[in-house]
């Protein structure tokens, strides 16, 4: 066990290209918070680290201090379909993080993320239009070309309010984390206040600042096409 013979007591669980690099340095860096040396510990969502068990996971926080507020952030767990209920499983009373970004632009940062790696070879717009059928064919590849599945906020969110209270959860906009004006103060208070922690500094660092710019060329072109219109309904349900 850690030292401090304790599990965290907050994760923030995604989404992906939402601003959580920043986030994890941000907490990171606060008196009494103490966040794993590695950013994503994926136990939750990883069949092989979750196997590993109760004591791996607590070895993630050896070197926190026994007073410290633990925490972790994986994005990766907003869109496992197994990490909300291993989650509570082992951390009933856990306090959960959920930082949302426009569709659109999320979707966007993470095709850019994966033809910066070399791993995407396709325009944008072939790629949501064949996501599916290569998603059938190679699902263990949501992470690099699950465009449009990771942008549908609502089915993932739903995993998490089956098994945690209302008031477990925080949400937030990724748009006004990143503002860098009196709306990331906001948030970042927010978050401090959920969490049960005192914050003087206020200011988010720009980790991976590729990933926060905007495109409203890119949303003009798509929410005039007919393609993205059947898109958006799959995104937002009528109900």
């Amino acid at each position: 066990m850690n030292r401090s013979g304790r599990l965290p007591g907050f994760i923030v669980v995604g989404a992906q290209k939402a601003g959580t690099t920043s986030l994890h340095v941000w907490l990171d860096r606060l008196p009494g918070v103490c966040m794993p040396r590695d950013k994503e510990t994926n136990f939750f969502s990883d069949d092989a680290r979750f196997k590993r068990g109760i004591e791996w996971y607590c070895s993630r926080f050896n070197h926190c201090d026994s007073k410290a507020v633990l925490g972790e952030v994986s994005p990766e767990y907003l869109f496992s379909p197994v990490a909300a209920e291993r989650i509570h499983g082992m951390l009933p009373d856990i306090r959960l993080i959920f930082i949302f970004r426009e569709p659109v632009q999320r979707a966007y940062s993470q095709y850019l993320m994966s033809c910066r790696k070399g791993l995407e070879t396709l325009g944008f717009c072939e790629a949501l239009i064949h996501e599916e059928k290569r998603l059938r064919e190679h699902p263990e590849l949501s992470s690099i070309i699950g465009y449009m599945k990771r942008s549908r906020y609502c089915e993932q969110v739903r995993r998490y309010l089956k098994y945690f209270r209302r008031n477990q959860c925080l949400f937030l906009k990724f748009e006004s984390l990143v503002a860098g004006n009196d709306q990331t103060r906001e948030v970042l208070e927010a978050i401090a206040e959920f969490i049960g922690i005192e914050a003087e500094d206020l200011s988010l660092p720009k980790e991976n600042p590729a990933s926060i710019p905007r495109w409203p060329w890119l949303q003009q072109a798509l929410y005039s096409s007919p393609f993205w219109k059947r898109w958006i309904r799959v995104i937002v349900p009528a109900h």
